[in-house]
């Protein structure tokens, strides 16, 4: 969900190409669930394109549209898709527009002014969802609506080691952003030490009630040399399905994750990831691991993938098989 301040930002789009990326991700989830029969849906099947504009120096415009969906757990593509319209511009479901903003950055300050992810879910919010193998989610990645409209400042130190944000946004409990009268605010710190990096952040909601949800969200990587990283994330809170005859978007518990990346090659890695989540209604550990493999010569743009894990709580062995392809068109050549 790509969650965390760009540093550097204005060294990266010097001489930075505009460009549309056309994302298109098919796959097959088969699963087998203790005394039912097997089944299956297309997982995140979906159609993608990211628009982005570096249109000065010091600003950039970036949009992510995700123009088709499989439906989980449904696997028919047009129920699944005919929703992302229906629910265009609301605060609490996913639309068709992940993404839309400008963001503006001078020297070591940044503002960013649209949609894009609130500050939570530390590493697992990090990638494109796209990108993401969805037998490894939590259930807070799974139910929270995440993209919300809003602006945020950020501060990167002179090392570039750290950056400071601040945001204020819609909350994912109203319907529809600013008629609902409900809005978030969160800090996070980004950190990038050498071998050792993290994303840590708070953020409270307004749920609409009299009360805010507070999420705290720690997350940490370790690099082991060029092949092996570590991580270990704790998160204060879980998805909101499983409490009784409510849809929440989250509720207080306990989510921690440890995860193991191994890289060998360029056109092949290996991720294993074991979560933990607690809450008054449930308690479930999820252990499962994938493989990436990239086919094509100095280029990832195209993975296949293999993913599979079992959860205890819902006593199900999921399984994912299926390919991710990127195609980039440059459309507007950087003279600067």
């Amino acid at each position: 969900m790509l969650a965390w301040p760009l540093f550097c930002q204005e060294a990266d789009t010097l001489g930075r190409n505009a460009e549309v990326v056309v994302i298109t991700r098919l796959e097959c989830n088969p699963s087998f669930t203790t005394g039912e029969k097997p089944g299956y849906d297309l997982g995140l099947s979906s159609f993608y394109t990211n628009f982005d504009i570096p249109l000065s120096p010091h600003v950039d415009f970036f949009m992510s549209n995700h123009w088709v969906a499989s439906g989980i757990p449904s696997s028919r593509f047009g129920e699944a898709t005919a929703d992302l319209y229906r629910h265009s511009f609301r605060s609490d479901e996913s639309d068709w527009l992940d993404f839309f903003y400008f963001d503006f950055h001078f020297d070591n300050w940044s503002f960013r002014i649209g949609k894009e992810t609130m500050y939570m879910g530390g590493f697992e919010f990090d990638p494109y969802d796209y990108e993401c193998h969805l037998p490894l989610l939590s259930t807070f990645w799974n139910d929270m609506s995440a993209y919300q409209w809003g602006g945020s400042v950020t501060y990167t130190t002179p090392s570039e080691m750290t950056s400071f944000s601040l945001k204020a946004s819609t909350s994912p409990y109203g319907e529809y952003p600013f008629a609902s009268g409900l809005f978030a605010a969160g800090a996070q710190v980004t950190g990038d030490y050498g071998p050792f990096s993290g994303i840590w952040s708070v953020t409270g909601m307004d749920r609409g009630d009299g009360g805010w949800q507070w999420v705290v969200s720690l997350g940490q990587q370790l690099a082991l040399g060029e092949d092996w990283t570590l991580g270990l994330h704790y998160q204060n809170a879980v998805g909101g399905c499983t409490k009784a005859e409510q849809d929440t978007c989250c509720e207080y518990g306990h989510t921690a994750y440890a995860t193991v990346n191994y890289a060998p090659f360029d056109w092949l890695d290996i991720d294993a990831k074991c979560v933990y989540e607690y809450s008054q209604w449930y308690e479930s550990v999820l252990a499962g691991a994938a493989l990436n493999f990239y086919p094509l010569t100095d280029s990832q743009d195209l993975r296949l993938h293999l993913a599979g894990a079992y959860d205890t709580f819902f006593k199900t062995v999921t399984v994912s098989v299926g390919a991710l392809w990127q195609f980039h068109i440059p459309f507007l050549k950087n003279r600067r």
